[in-house]
Formats: structure tokens, sequence, C-alpha cells
């Protein structure tokens, strides 16, 4: 090689942000340092020949080892790559819009690739916009919206998105920009994990006395297991004693082929993209029910918004935003929760003092409870309360090893004309039946409205042929005393008006508030037959139906309401296939 190709890979080198903790790492420091020495070459002939040999012989080492270990790169972009295309608005504000081309700089990437997005900018709101479209050579990907990550705290300007992960195949990609932050820089930082040759054996650890806490400590995949070549290494571990246990979900995919390499995404986007000690969880779960180690048992974690003092922060992998977690998941957190809470002490139905807070928090928590975020998501977050029974009844009854496959997908459908009709899955093959509980207004209220045979999958709920209100269902599967976590909650929202025909605009109920009888009036095309009947707020018919001869557009009717208690009702008006559903208050 001659000196001038040597210098311009080194300047290659120095332009491109290597970041790798691996024999990679060295060889960009050397390269670098090299780098200080080539205006003296002609001086310096020997001195350079060793470097040169030396620096091939890293060079090739760490090509050999690159191939199956973790990779990381940063793109970066300066403010005139993204403050492009500046309009001034009517009210003096400025836009800006651009998209910047990178490359991926990573080759060989394997299994996926990670990856996150930093930036620099005053006064940041929802009004400027970040997305990322990668092309893989020959398609070009949908564009990925990109905002500010609530999971974490902003420090100063600089906003960090979540961690993404995209396929393995992608070498270009566009950042666009629009909005009117002015940009100081941009940095896109890249992620391969490598994937995991093998199966890694699971830790088991030593058993305690059973008369003191009968649920045992989890088997667990620990860092080696995740990382086997030992790169990923715990760094400054401060103790904690926990006093409350917090449950996240990552918000990255819900679906992966190499949950060891996912986990190794996290440490990276915590450690080397967000500049952390370690990754930030004690534990992590994958939807397959396999428990990981992150810091560890009674080690203070970084995942509760600066409040990290005596907590154990748990991760469910996945979004469950808009899904619920899979039951291997919940069952293997219930697990784990169950025996943190009885080996530090801990009510799993109550709360206590969080002193990093300064508040009364419940001991099972989401992160949501004590920080500004949607995590653990919404198809999560709602069956905290029954995991905290589980794990309450798996104390009570000394942690049987006997497991039932909690029902998922819950959903419920309706009319205003008819049933509820609420469908599941069934994931058990060990239970006797199903419990289905709803609730009113709120889903704190559950009650048990059904008790089906093993295998069901769907019911009928003739209870609420109106809905008034809110109401929620969910179900679990059971056998004998024991019983599965509950699945996910369907929510349905009433339409009260949702007829062309019958609506707020052709229909007038008066006077309400009401303290006795009121007045129907109708207006709208229709002429026939037609039927109204009086539901109390819980959906429970009132009246007997009555009968209406409409022959004209415009009619009036009263209906008797004074041996009704004072409350919320509805009267519901059929008019063939039309139907609408309309709010009274009655009060003295």
């Amino acid at each position: 090689m001659s000196i001038p190709y040597l210098c311009t890979a080194i300047f290659f080198v120095k332009q491109t942000s290597c970041k790798m903790k691996t024999h990679g790492g060295h060889l960009c420091k050397f390269l670098i340092l090299a780098s200080r020495h080539t205006t003296n070459y002609f001086d310096k002939t020997i001195h350079m020949k060793k470097i040169i040999y030396l620096a091939l012989f890293l060079l090739f080492c760490t090509a050999a080892f690159s191939q199956k270990g973790m990779q990381r790169a940063t793109v970066k972009f300066k403010p005139h790559q993204l403050n492009k295309a500046k309009t001034e608005m009517p009210d003096g504000t400025s836009v800006f819009k651009s998209s910047a081309l990178g490359e991926v700089p990573l080759k060989e990437i394997e299994p996926f690739l990670a990856y996150s997005i930093s930036w620099k900018a005053e006064s940041w709101d929802e009004n400027n916009h970040f997305e990322i479209v990668f092309h893989d050579g020959n398609e070009q990907g949908k564009p990925i919206p990109v905002s500010p990550d609530s999971h974490f705290e902003k420090t100063d300007e600089n906003y960090f998105s979540q961690l993404f992960y995209t396929d393995k195949n992608a070498t270009k990609f566009h950042l666009n920009y629009t909005g009117s932050a002015e940009m100081e820089w941009a940095e896109v930082h890249f992620f391969s994990p490598g994937k995991t040759e093998k199966t890694p054996e699971m830790t088991t650890p030593p058993a305690g006395d059973k008369t003191a806490c009968p649920c045992p400590q989890p088997s667990y995949l620990d860092r080696l297991g995740w990382c086997p070549d030992g790169s990923c290494p715990k760094n400054n571990p401060v103790a904690t004693i926990p006093t409350h246990l917090i449950i996240h979900h990552s918000a990255g995919s819900n679906t992966a082929s190499d949950w060891a390499a996912v986990v190794r995404s996290i440490w990276n986007f915590h450690v080397n993209d967000r500049g952390w000690d370690d990754i930030g969880y004690n534990w992590l779960v994958d939807p397959n029910g396999v428990l990981y180690e992150g810091r560890g048992d009674n080690i203070r974690g970084a995942h509760y918004c600066g409040k990290n003092s005596g907590t154990m922060g748990t991760c469910v992998m996945g979004d469950f935003t808009n899904v619920a977690p899979t039951s291997n998941a919940v069952g293997k957190l219930s697990e784990l929760l169950a025996w943190k809470s009885c080996d530090a002490g801990l009510d799993p139905l109550g709360s206590g003092w969080h002193n990093a807070s300064n508040a009364t928090v419940m001991h099972i928590s989401g992160h949501r409870d004590g920080c500004s975020t949607e995590c653990p998501g919404n198809m999560f977050y709602p069956t905290i309360p029954s995991i905290r029974e589980t794990v309450y009844d798996m104390l009570v009854n000394g942690c049987s090893s006997f497991f039932i496959a909690a029902p998922t997908n819950i959903m419920a459908e309706h009319t205003l004309a008819g049933p509820i009709h609420v469908t599941w899955e069934d994931n058990a093959d060990n239970e006797q039946g199903y419990e289905l509980e709803r609730s009113f207004m709120h889903n704190n209220n559950f009650l048990k409205i059904a008790e089906l045979p093993a295998n069901t999958t769907s019911y009928e709920d003739e209870g609420v042929t109106i809905l008034s209100f809110d109401y929620y269902y969910r179900v679990k599967a059971v056998f004998g005393d024991s019983s599965s976590v509950y699945s996910n909650e369907a929510h349905l929202t009433p339409p009260l008006a949702a007829s062309d025909l019958l609506n707020k605009n052709t229909v007038q109920i008066s006077p309400n508030p009401t303290n006795g009888s009121v007045n129907v009036f109708i207006k709208n095309e229709f002429i026939g037959n037609m039927e109204a009947t009086v539901f109390n707020a819980l959906g429970q018919q009132m009246s007997w139906q009555i009968n209406i001869n409409k022959n004209r557009p415009d009619i009036q009717f009263e209906l008797d309401l004074n041996n009704f208690s004072n409350g919320i009702y509805f009267i519901k008006i059929t008019q063939e296939e039309a139907v609408g559903a309309f709010r009274v208050l009655k009060k003295q």
C-alpha cells in the first residue's frame, strides 16, 4: 500500500464516527493517532512502515471479528443540511424543510439494524417533525415518524428518539425534517448486534427457604448469556434496596427471531447512544417468557425519570400501545414480581412511601404512575391491577408451579339494537373454564358476569342491550382455585346518536333535566311504525316498549318518568334500521 492511499484511509476513518467497543474501537483510535504522524512521514520512513504493518494487521483482525460481533457507527448532519428551504410565515416565524441523504455505514449487518436519532434544537414542540426513510438498493421503505422519546427525560436542548429496528439490507436513508425549530445538529446512531450463535444456558439461582418465601427466583439468562463476548460489562453498579417494582415496555418491535440480540441493542442504546453506565433496566422479559439479567438484583437502575433509588425496573419487550403482551411474558413477569415481593417484604396489593418520588406509590406500579410517559402502553397498563392480584395469589398459594396460560386479544362489538358480542383467544390447554367480567363507566369496578366452560372463545352479553356509558370487559382462565392472569381489556364507547335519521338535530327532548315527564319531538323524513324504550345507566330496560305510528315528518309524544328514581336514563328510539339513544337526567 502506498502512503497516499494509507493517508486517505486514515482520513476516512477520522471522518467516520467509529465507536465499536471491540478491536475496531482500538483500531480507530490507533489510526487517528497514526494520522498525526503522517506529515512527518518522509523524515520518519522506518517508523511509518511499522505503523503500516501494524495497522493492516489490526484491520484484518477487526474485519474477521466484526463479521459475527457487534458493530456501531454514527452519521452526523450539520445545520446547513437540516435548515434548508427556509420560509417566512405571515406571523413572523420561520419554517424549515429539508431531506438529508446518508449511507448506512455498517456492513454484514445481523440479524437486523437497530438505530436511534439524537438532535439539538431550541424550543422543540409537536409542530416540529422528523421522519426517516430507508432504502435497500431496490425499494424505498415507508417513512418512520421520529419524535422525542417520552420514556426518558431530555437533557437541556438535546433530544433522543426511541430505539428503532429495520431490515438488515438497508443501505441508504433520508432524514427528513419540517419545523420552526432551527437545528444545530442531528445524529443517526446505527447498531448491528450480531447473531446469537447458539442457544445460551439459563442460570438457575440456588433454592431459598420456601417456608420464608415460597416463590423462588426465576431462572434467567445472565449477562454472558445475551452478550457472550463479554463486551457488555456492568459499569459502576450502585446498590439499592427496592421498595417499589416498576413495570415498563420497550416500545420496540413485538416480533424478533433473536431476542438476545434485541437485549444487546437496548444495552447499546442506553450505554453508547444515551451515555449511561449500563442498560437501564434490572430485568427484561421477552414474549416467549425468557427472563434476561439487566443490572440485576438490588442495583439502582436508570428507568424511572431520575427517581431510581428504591426501585426495581422490569422491561417487558415489545410495544403495547395497541396490542397486549403475551401470556408467557406476563406469566414470567408475575413470577419475578412474586419472588421480589417476598424477598423485599412488599405487599403486592399495597402502597408505600417512595423517598425518591416524595410520594406514596403502589408497590407494583407502571412507569406512568410516577413519570410523564405512556409506558408501559395503553394495552398493558390497565392489566397491572390484575398482575398485582396474581402476584398476591401466588404468594398466598405457595407459588405452585401449576401455570394456566392467559387468554389474549379480547374484543367486544355491539349495535344499539342488540347484545354485546365478546370474543377472545384461548391459549390454555389445562383450564376448567373461563370467568368473564364487565366494568361500567371506568375500568376499576369489574364484576363477574359469566362462568363459561373450557375452550370457550365468545360470549353474548345480553345484560347490556344499549350502551349508555363506557363498558370494559376482561376474561381469565380458571382451574379450581387457580387462575391465569387476566386478558387485556376490551373497551366500548357509546355512540349516542349514530343515525342520520335520529340525532341531536332531528330529536329534541324537554325538559332535560326533568322531575317527571319528558316530551320527545322528532322531525325527519321517516314515515312508519317506530318504537321508544327507556333504559337506565347500566343498560337495563326500565319501561315497556312504546309503539308509535309516525305518519308525518314531525311528531311529538310524552314519556312518563315520574316513578323513576333520580339518575341518568336513555331513551332508545328505533325507526326500522335507524337507532338512536338520547340521554335524560331525572332529578327532583
